[in-house]
């Protein structure tokens, strides 16, 4: 398994990182974080199996910005365990917002907001001038923010009853860098020197 995992990241233009919401980073999951890091590979994180008693979201995503201080949550679960029903998108927030979390769910998005305006230079002197961004500009600075690796969104859902993957398949493809956002990689040549290779779009 740890051989297909490090297979997979090699292979991969952006990599999931899972966290169970009830033990939050584990060892096993910093050596991974770790190793990834070190390949210089943008990530995100998934807080699962929310559908199970003592899930924690809030306990975990404190575990997570532990390793990762740029963490950003753009998922708010709403309930845990059996309580669980799904997500709040903060990047797209419905109207149909439960409303004990109504105000939590603002105080969130203001957050996000401020970590993405945080991961462009001057996303961020506009957001510091105007007091809001728009959702397209939020749009493509999350792109060039997880691309360059000044961003790292933390989604959150149970794998197990499919509950919140729409919103989180949703976000990669709205949101996620493409092929040709993503900066060059290094890759060493047979004597052990590196080159640069531009990513390829096709």
């Amino acid at each position: 398994f740890v051989g297909e995992a490090i297979g997979a990241i090699y292979a991969a233009d952006v990599v999931l990182i899972l966290i169970d919401s009830i033990n939050g980073v584990e060892i096993p999951t910093q050596r991974f974080f770790h190793f990834v890091n070190s390949l210089k590979k943008p990530y995100a994180f998934f807080i699962n199996k929310m559908d199970l008693e003592r899930a924690n979201a809030e306990e975990t995503l404190e575990s997570i910005k532990e390793i990762c201080p740029n963490a950003a949550l753009f998922h708010l679960p709403i309930g845990s365990g059996s309580s669980f029903k799904g997500v709040v998108d903060l990047l797209n927030p419905k109207s149909d917002i439960p409303a004990d979390l109504a105000g939590k769910a603002k105080e969130l998005k203001t957050a996000l907001m401020e970590s993405i305006a945080e991961s462009d230079e001057k996303l961020l002197e506009k957001y510091l001038e105007q007091g809001e961004i728009s959702e397209d500009e939020m749009r493509s600075a999350v792109a060039k923010g997880i691309a360059t690796g000044q961003l790292h969104p933390v989604f959150a859902g149970a794998s197990y009853v499919a509950t919140g993957f729409d919103s989180f398949l949703s976000a990669v493809v709205a949101d996620f860098p493409n092929p040709s956002q993503m900066p060059p990689f290094k890759v060493k040549r047979s004597d052990k020197s590196e080159v640069e290779m531009p990513t390829d779009p096709s």
